[in-house]
């Protein structure tokens, strides 16, 4: 009875795997933050550049076409502005420079629940490409795969310790699908990590940081993430210095007017405590 028991839990899951899609593992869609303010796209991450990062690793995605997970992480990190969008991306130096490295959002809400989504693909050899999207930018029509947008955009890497950094300026006309006036503003924004990492010639290695199903790749069964575009400082233009809004004054700085009065004050203090000492002398010797 055990034995037969047995078979047929072994028979139920053998036929389970050959149906799914994609291989379930501990995946959660991406949550990061995109710091307000220009960054300099020089492929060096410098303190205070970019909001929080998310690093995509086996753990916390899910591959699909019966490839493997990563082998090695690959963390993102954003800023962002009125002009577009800054992207950085941290990843093994060894990485073939034909792996696709990508995110995948609806900007604005531009996008149905059952259209694919803005993916935009950096590889390490420093090519950028849009596809699965109708943009502005490269005067697309109706869905397009793969198109070479890297004259279009700002990119620069380097690399060190093992590690290579790309970063990417795109700029809005990226984003705009459907609202030619559409612009980057505070708030969330659906968005994913996905990569396609390719060795030997063939994708090897495939992520997806989605809490969906890859099925149809459309948004509504996708499970997005969220990228969050930080508020700028108070009174604080992106990428600007805000002003003082009033100059300082004398009393407001120690050192100057504070500092006027106290020499004569105290030297009358001095004073009257001498003059003091000098009366109760005389005093006790009139005594």
């Amino acid at each position: 009875m055990r034995k037969k028991l047995f078979a047929t839990i072994l028979s139920v899951a053998v036929a389970v795997s050959m149906v799914l899609p994609f291989s379930v593992s501990a995946a959660s869609a991406m949550s990061a933050t995109a710091k307000a303010g220009d960054a300099v796209v020089d492929g060096t991450v410098s303190e205070g550049e970019y909001g929080d990062a998310f690093e995509m690793n086996a753990d916390n995605t899910m591959t699909w076409a019966e490839l493997s997970a990563l082998s090695s992480p690959i963390t993102y990190r954003f800023a962002w502005s009125e002009k577009g969008l800054y992207v950085a991306i941290s990843y093994a130096d060894s990485l073939d420079g034909g792996s696709q490295i990508q995110i995948n959002c609806n900007p604005g809400g531009q996008l149905s629940a059952d259209q694919q989504g803005l993916f935009v693909t950096i590889q390490p050899s420093g090519t950028v490409m849009l596809h699965n999207h109708s943009t502005a930018l490269a005067s697309l029509e109706g869905d397009a795969t793969l198109v070479d947008v890297t004259s279009k955009v700002t990119v620069a890497s380097s690399s060190a310790d093992g590690t290579k950094t790309t970063e990417v300026f795109l700029p809005i006309d990226a984003f705009r699908i459907t609202d030619t006036d559409f612009t980057f503003s505070a708030g969330e924004m659906a968005c994913s990590a996905f990569a396609v990492i390719m060795k030997d010639g063939a994708a090897a290695e495939v992520a997806a940081a989605i809490s969906g199903q890859i099925t149809d790749w459309h948004i509504g069964t996708l499970g997005f993430g969220t990228l969050t575009l930080e508020a700028a400082a108070e009174d604080e233009t992106p990428g600007e210095p805000s002003a003082p809004t009033t100059a300082p004054s004398d009393n407001d700085n120690p050192g100057t007017a504070d500092s006027d009065w106290l020499i004569p004050a105290v030297c009358v203090a001095v004073l009257a405590a001498a003059v003091f000492v000098i009366v109760c002398r005389k005093t006790r010797i009139k005594v």
